[in-house]
């Protein structure tokens, strides 16, 4: 028995363990961050995600699952769908997931940590939902140009720099 939980132990310490990304990009959950991943880094997964961190329509638990790609150094892009439920009474068909919201993301990485001098931060332009705008009216997420929901539509601008301690 003690050998097994030995093993069991050390493969959890050997497992290389990332922070959740429910949109799919860089960045620390929900605030978007100046970091990048390496040139032709692929990455697939999915989420959970608490009513809490979903828009103010979607009153229950959900899911997403995502694809992004960083096709140049400077340039990310991402594909997230996320789970949401319809009920269709009448048909008789009880409220569960049988639709998702669908969102491209866009990250641009407009300055390099260190381009122009020794602390210049990396500055990050970026997006997600890039393809609608939000409007609000009633209370209620709609997209304002009427071609889709803009449920996840956010813009920002990061800028992040490391700075390196030694300490003896």
């Amino acid at each position: 028995m003690k050998r097994i939980l030995s093993f069991l132990w050390g493969m959890m310490l050997c497992l290389y363990i990332q922070a959740q990304f429910p949109y799919g990009t860089t960045g620390l959950l929900h605030m978007p961050t100046a970091d990048m991943q390496q040139d032709k880094t692929v990455m697939v997964g999915g989420s959970y995600l608490h009513e809490g961190a979903t828009p103010a329509k979607w009153n229950y638990n959900t899911y997403n699952y995502y694809l992004n790609i960083t096709i140049l150094p400077f340039l990310e892009v991402g594909y997230t769908c996320t789970l949401f439920r319809i009920a269709m009474p009448g048909m008789g068909l009880p409220e569960k997931f049988r639709n998702q919201d669908r969102q491209f993301s866009l990250r641009l990485r407009a300055i390099q940590e260190g381009q122009f001098w020794q602390h210049m931060p990396a500055v990050v332009i970026g997006g997600n939902d890039v393809l609608t705008t939000l409007g609000v009216q009633n209370q209620d997420y709609i997209n304002s140009s009427e071609t889709g929901n803009g449920y996840w539509n956010r813009w920002y601008l990061s800028a992040g720099i490391y700075f390196k301690i030694h300490l003896k």
